[in-house]
């Protein structure tokens, strides 16, 4: 549904009047033939309007944002911004305003696909900084020391794979160059020094296995490595080693801790859960969380989350609120929300419905619920519908087999084009059958035809 420019509305409402009235008293083959009618009327009418153009121009460039982008994920988020930028400019009522939307969503697609650019480029280094790490070892001669300095470039690697910038990958390969030169130099005076060293540092980077790592863990290591570097004695090494796990495992804990009671918070509020059951669900949190701050390694604590979501699990089928119910209710919410027929209707409702199956908590689906309701609403506003399941209303697409009348064989003649000729003269008395013409236009897309045609019929018997 498109906001047309005042002055072509009022020429269009002026059509469905003319509709209105004409349709009264007449078959469904006769109320057809005049439908037909009305939409070309009103296609002329719409190509007239140079808003309309404007908005069908403005969405051909929204759609071209996608042009090259061939990764899923930024496709993805791409189409998002143009989908709501798309509602936007159909509800536009001028052309400043239709500009400064696709101003808005030319900016955000650019900087978007930016960020991604951004990250493929720092990929493309992290691989090249690998390579030059790669090619320092080889250069190394003797076979030995070589061997002795895989665990140094070994950990650079894994550094260069955390770097978050082109400036911090540079930092790495500049130490990694004085760690050669100085272990170089440091093997002819005391080869044992430095293969304890090399074989400290990659025991300190194994502290990292599987881990993600804050940029604190992340800078401790750094600086735990310098200062293995340049210990003097094996005994320093060790000191260096033992009191870096020590503040590396105590860290780590608390990070496990936060993230683990921030799971079990999503798991709560994620359980569409509602009175005893909700009770109960709560009860099992708040234990879990106080077995994992007890908790000592990392094991214990995944234990017992793991524990606490399957109970949760079991509570929630057990109410009958599993998330498949949930995001089944969801999708029919947000398929009656509205009447329109209209293909930015059909895109919102299908975007959304692809959102809500891929949730994961009961929270994702309400947040898409909410969000495809908030731009289906924006079209219902433009359209005039009534928003919701409206029982009193039913939509009538010409181009399918089936209208939303009902199971009426006349209603699904009249969608085929009139094949049957069913009597609806209006006389007045008891045994004749009335006609109630209620017609409504939604403007579906710019340059498309009455997307809306709302005829409730009601026989008198």
């Amino acid at each position: 549904s498109v906001i047309v420019s005042e002055d072509k509305q009022e020429e269009i409402d002026d059509v469905i009047d003319e509709f209105s009235k004409a349709a009264e008293g007449d078959s469904l083959r006769d109320v057809y033939k005049l439908y037909l009618e009305t939409e070309e009327k009103i296609n002329d009418i719409l190509e007239s309007d140079g808003l309309s153009q404007i908005k069908l121009e403005a969405i051909e460039v929204l759609n071209g944002f996608l042009d090259g982008v061939s990764d899923s994920e930024l496709k993805g988020k791409i189409n998002d911004i143009i989908l709501e930028a798309e509602v936007s400019i159909q509800n536009a009522e001028t052309e400043a305003q239709i500009e400064a939307i696709l101003e808005k969503a030319r900016n955000d697609v650019d900087e978007l696909k930016e960020e991604y650019e951004q990250e493929a480029e720092l990929e493309k280094q992290r691989e090249n900084a690998k390579a030059q790490i790669d090619k320092l070892i080889n250069g190394v001669t003797d076979s030995e020391l070589r061997s002795i300095l895989m665990p140094i470039a070994d950990s650079a690697k894994a550094e260069i794979d955390r770097a978050e910038s082109a400036s911090e990958i540079s930092a790495v390969i500049s130490q990694i160059k004085k760690d050669i030169t100085q272990a170089t130099s440091e093997y002819a005076k005391d080869k044992a020094l430095l293969q304890k060293k090399t074989q400290t540092i990659e025991k300190l980077e194994s502290l990292a296995d599987g881990k993600i790592l804050s940029t604190e863990l992340s800078v401790l290591l750094t600086n735990a490595k310098n200062d293995i570097m340049n210990a003097t004695s094996m005994s320093e090494v060790d000191n260096i080693y033992n009191t870096t796990a020590q503040t590396f495992n105590t860290i780590y804990l608390e990070d496990l801790r936060e993230e683990y009671n921030a799971k079990l918070d999503s798991l709560l509020s994620g359980s569409g859960a509602e009175g005893d059951t909700l009770v109960k669900i709560q009860e099992v949190v708040t234990k879990a969380k106080s077995n994992i701050n007890k908790a000592a390694n990392q094991s214990v604590m995944e234990n017992i989350f793991n524990q606490a979501e399957s109970a949760i699990q079991l509570l929630v089928q057990n109410s009958s609120s599993n998330l498949d119910e949930i995001k089944a209710q969801a999708i029919t919410e947000l398929e009656n929300y509205t009447s329109l027929n209209t293909t930015s209707a059909k895109k919102v409702i299908a975007a959304y419905t692809n959102k809500i199956n891929n949730a994961t908590s009961t929270d994702e689906v309400t947040t898409y619920l909410q969000e495809g309701k908030t731009l289906l609403q924006k079209l219902n506003d433009a359209a005039g519908v009534t928003s919701g399941t409206d029982t009193n209303s039913s939509l009538l697409n010409p181009n399918t087999s089936t209208s939303k009348y009902g199971d009426t064989a006349s209603a699904q003649a009249m969608a085929k084009g009139g094949i049957e000729e069913t009597s609806m003269v209006k006389t007045g008395d008891e045994n004749a059958t009335s006609i109630i013409v209620n017609a409504l236009a939604a403007i579906a897309g710019i340059g498309a035809c009455v997307a809306l045609i709302v005829l409730k019929i009601r026989k008198k018997k």
